[in-house]
């Protein structure tokens, strides 16, 4: 059973969202505000997000933010904005899937299922080594020649799929 963290202030939406998730076999968390759902997410064992953008307290950018310092959980952005560069922007700070509001929920949940499914087909490996580079996918940290390197998450996955394949032309 998915245990899904929903991060959305709209109660009517939060509510809604969970009843149908939990009809689907889910458990569902919920918060009605980022910094809410920061401490619900430091709770751990979340196994995806719903956030929402415009968030009392922490804004939705911002949990995402937070949370690929240190995790590779799926996140699906649920927002009303429906501007191009909004979408690319938070799929570039680490969101997973972005679904405009209003969503219909069964196109909702097979986002979920497909994000998902993704998650359980990552490598259990969660330490990936080229030459005198050490990547600790779990934490999205860089040691290179025993020296720490601050990465961005987009950085990290850049030099994830760099080292995770030496010999590609890419």
């Amino acid at each position: 059973m998915p245990r899904i963290l929903i991060v959305e202030d709209d109660t009517d939406i939060n509510n809604s969202t969970a009843e149908y998730l939990r009809r689907q076999g889910c458990e569902c968390v919920q918060a009605f505000s980022g910094t809410e759902g920061r401490l619900l997410w430091q709770e751990g064992g979340v196994d995806l997000l719903l956030v929402d953008l415009m968030l009392p307290g922490l804004s939705g950018s911002k949990l995402i933010a937070e949370i690929r310092k240190t995790s590779r959980t799926p996140v699906i952005v649920l927002s009303a904005k429906t501007e191009l560069s909004d979408k690319v922007e938070l799929l570039g700070l680490g969101a997973d899937d972005y679904l405009t509001k209003p969503y219909q929920l069964e196109e909702l949940w097979a986002r979920i299922l497909v994000q998902l499914r993704h998650a359980s087909a990552l490598p259990a490996e969660t330490t990936l080594r080229y030459r005198d580079w050490v990547l600790n996918l779990e934490e999205m940290t860089l040691t290179a020649a025993g020296q720490s390197v601050s990465l961005t998450a987009h950085e990290f996955k850049i030099v994830e799929l760099l080292a995770g394949r030496p010999r590609a032309v890419l």
